[in-house]
This record gives structure tokens, sequence and C-alpha cells, in this order.
């Protein structure tokens, strides 16, 4: 049975392109049955979501829970957003990156290994101040949740603020919460108004003119496409405290689409050689977020589709029995001396309409016809994609009298070592990729020799990993 998410649920998503689970938030129900949209993908299946660990539970230590993302004392997962005490600059934004447990410090995104006590986490819950653009005044407020953009929370006053335009109350001294009795910030936290720092009063004439300066160098850093001179505009313009412009969240998002952007073309070229459309369409995913355009995506986009459109077919009626292949489009048409059993796959040459709905389904290797649905008992037939890109191991036969030729070599004279019926099992010890004619081959152990796996252009398959449990004859 399928887990059930409320809206607003926090959960943990794993991510293909990421290869881990990161943390996520519930939207609301997906289009699809069993998925759900979260705050950085729509439709997800189940199968990608969990709920978040329980803090404390297992037989974890508190040293170790820290282990990983979403560890340590404080609770903070990897990503999160916190606020990092600067002796310089007092409370400032940051993320978390990981816990060490062997020092128990943490290591943020503006600096490494920094104590407990310079950091403050941001939970449900939490008095916090918010800067408001309207009165340019800062305004006490509570933190009712995560907002529904990364970076952001919703307040008892206003809905997805970010980060920056938020800082902890000026009574609380530091990452537990502590209330200081005299008001106001300690040394760590003194108003530096020569600096940027936070204050409540008006802005003198001399920091408005040095705000000014600091964004137009950072919009020059952006227009550069410099990923260093982003980082260190950033890394000043936080100093300076430059909370609600719009300037920071374009420069931000620059920053993390270059720095991204390699690894997500890379893990595209590799899904779309995999043949793999989970992968690929993960791929898809992550490159669009972090800026790929034009034809690589378009390349992948293109070979997504094919991949989707897939010709393959699997024969599972629901009843266990097996079903006779037809020589003709029809359902009571004269029947071949070949059949399938229930759970077989089948590579189709030809979809034809028919009549009530019935789509069919000729056999790519010319053993007959057969049909996705018979009307008054049901679907008969469902279109299958192969979960996984080939490899070495296991696979059934699935186009009848497929050739096993000595060399990996397509259209070779040498001749036909043999030809293996649908259903044979073999065990592939070795897979090319044969780029230049379109074609996957498998070295087989028995009979010794090479098979093609798959037809990359057009989608025709000869044989399909085999996970056991039946069917099948090995050779």
């Amino acid at each position: 049975m399928s887990q059930t998410y409320h809206p607003g649920t926090e959960v943990e998503y794993y991510s293909t392109s990421l290869s881990k689970w990161i943390p996520a938030r519930v939207l609301r129900n997906g289009k699809a049955p069993g998925s759900f949209d979260l705050d950085c993908k729509d439709g997800v299946d189940t199968a990608r979501i969990r709920p978040l660990p329980r803090s404390g539970s297992g037989s974890a230590t508190s040293s170790s829970a820290g282990s990983g993302p979403g560890g340590g004392p404080l609770g903070l997962r990897e990503g999160e957003p916190c606020f990092y005490r600067s002796s310089t600059h007092g409370w400032i934004s940051a993320q978390a990156v990981k816990f060490r447990p062997e020092d128990r410090t943490y290591d943020l995104d503006v600096k490494q290994q920094v104590t407990q006590e310079n950091i403050r986490a941001v939970r449900p819950g939490d008095r916090i101040e918010y800067h408001s653009t309207s009165s340019n005044t800062w305004i006490p407020a509570q933190v009712l949740r995560k907002g529904a953009t990364a970076g952001t929370f919703d307040l008892d006053c206003k809905d997805n603020v970010h980060m920056s335009r938020l800082r902890p109350p000026k009574d609380e001294d530091s990452a537990g919460g502590r209330r200081r009795s005299g008001g106001g910030y300690n040394s760590g936290l003194a108003s530096l108004p020569e600096q940027g720092g936070w204050h409540g009063g008006e802005e003198s004439a001399e920091s408005q003119a040095m705000r000014q300066r600091k964004l137009d160098q950072l919009r020059q850093a952006t227009r550069s496409d410099n990923p260093e001179d982003i980082k260190k505009r950033l890394e000043s313009t936080s100093a300076l405290s430059l909370v609600g412009e719009e300037d920071l969240d374009i420069a931000s998002h620059k920053l993390w689409q270059m720095q991204a952007k390699p690894e997500a073309q890379a893990d595209l070229r590799k899904a779309i050689a995999g043949h793999n459309s989970g992968a690929l369409e993960a791929a898809i995913e992550a490159a669009v977020a972090v800026g790929v355009a034009g034809a690589e995506l378009d390349a992948a986009r293109q070979a997504l589709k094919r991949m989707q459109s897939s010709p393959l077919w699997r024969y599972d009626a629901g009843d266990g029995h097996h079903i006779d292949v037809r020589a003709q489009p029809k359902i009571d048409g004269p029947r071949v001396k070949k059949r399938l059993e229930s759970g077989d796959i089948f590579c189709v040459s030809e979809e034809r309409p028919g009549a009530e709905g019935v789509t069919f389904l000729q056999l790519a290797d010319g053993r007959g016809w057969l049909f996705d649905r018979k009307p008054g008992v049901g679907v008969m037939c469902k279109r299958y994609v192969v979960p996984e890109s080939d490899s070495p191991g296991t696979y059934m036969i699935i186009h009848d009298q497929t050739a096993v030729t000595p060399t990996e070599a397509i259209g070779e004279s040498e001749g036909i070592v043999s030809k293996l019926s649908a259903g044979t099992i073999v065990k592939v010890l070795q897979v090319v990729n044969k780029m230049s004619a379109q074609r996957i081959r498998g070295r087989i152990e028995s009979p010794a020799g090479w098979i093609s796996l798959l037809d990359t252009a057009g989608g025709l398959r000869w044989a399909v990993k085999h996970k056991g449990g039946g069917g099948g004859r090995s050779m």
C-alpha cells in the first residue's frame, strides 16, 4: 500500500541526478496516482519519498547521528538555511554543508568548522525579526513553516520570506535561542553601521552610497559569468546586509547554476548513452534547473521521447494464463503455433488501431499479432520500458531467432554461430555500444559469441535483463 503524505509534510526525496536523499516538502497530490508534488519536483512517485528520520530514533548516539546530512545537535540538514554569527559582521545568513562528529562542529557555506554557539537554526515557532521593505524597518515575527521555495519561510505576518530578509531577535544570544537580559546584541552582534551591520535607524548618505557601489559591483560580476567574482561579491554584500535586494537572489542563483552545470551536463550525456528513461528524465530535470539549454537539452528530450514511446510491450492478463499469437490483427483470427507466457516481453514493429479501442500489436520478429485489450475481458498487454541500462548479467531473448555471431562486428561475413529462440536465457559477459552502427551488442557465454541487445535508433530489442522467478530456458 502506498504511503500517504499530507501537504506541508517534511520528507526526504531521492534525487537520481544527485544520487542521494535530499530534504523536501509535500505541496499537494500529484496528477498521477501514487505521486506527490514536492517543493523541488512535481509528480514524484512514493517509491522516491520517505518520512524524515525521527530525531534520536534507533540506536545511534548523538555523536554518530550527525555523520550524514541532517545530523548533529542542532539538527541542521545539508543545504538547510541558518544564521552564522561572524565576529566581524554579526549574524549573517548561511547554509549548512555538513556536521563533523569528530569535533562536533559544522561546515557552512561561508565558513568551515563553526561551533554550535555561533550558529542559529530556524525552526517553526521560533521568534525572528523580518525586514519589511514597505516600512524599511525590522519587525518582530514568528516562523510558521518552511516556505514553498528553497531558502524561504512562512511567517505569521508574510509567506515565502527569503532568508536574506530575516535575522535573530536582538534579545537572543546564540544558537540555542538564549535570551539576554540586557537586550540588544552582545559584542559579537554589535550594530556596525560603517560595515553595513543590521540596525534600526535610517542609513546615512555615506552608507547608502556604499550600498549602491556594492550592488553595482555585484551586477557587474553577475554579467561577467565569472563564478569566483560573483562569489567574492556575494560575500561582500552578505557582510553589508543588503537584505531584500533582488540582485542578491539573481547572483546567488546564477552562481549555483554555474557551479552545478558541468556535473549536470555530464549526467545528461551519461543518461542518454545509457538508454535509461528514468535516469534521463532525472538528468533533464537537473539540467533545466541549472540552465542547460540549446541543442544539448533538445537532443536529450528527443532521446527521452523515443525511450518513452518504446516499442516494447509486456503480456499480463492478470490470470497467469498464456496467450496464443494470432496470424492476423483479429482477436478471433487464426492462431499460430507460438504463444507468450504471462509476464513475457516482446518488441512491436506496428501498432494498428482496431474497433472498440483495441490496438493490435505486430511482433517485430514476425511471429504474428497480439492485442492490448479484449472487450469484455480487460487489459492484455501494457507498454514496457526497460528500467535500467544494459550491462553484463542474465538476459532473456525476446526476439525469436536472434543471431549469434563470432565477433562484435555487425553484418560480418563470417557466418552465424547459432540462432536463439524467444524465451532463451543467456549470460551476457560484456556489453559494447557500437555508436557508429547505433547498436548495443553483448558477448554471451553460451553459445560463445555476440548478439545484438538494442537498436538505439529505433528502439528494437533482441533481449532484456532477466531477474529470475521462472520462465525461459537456459542454454
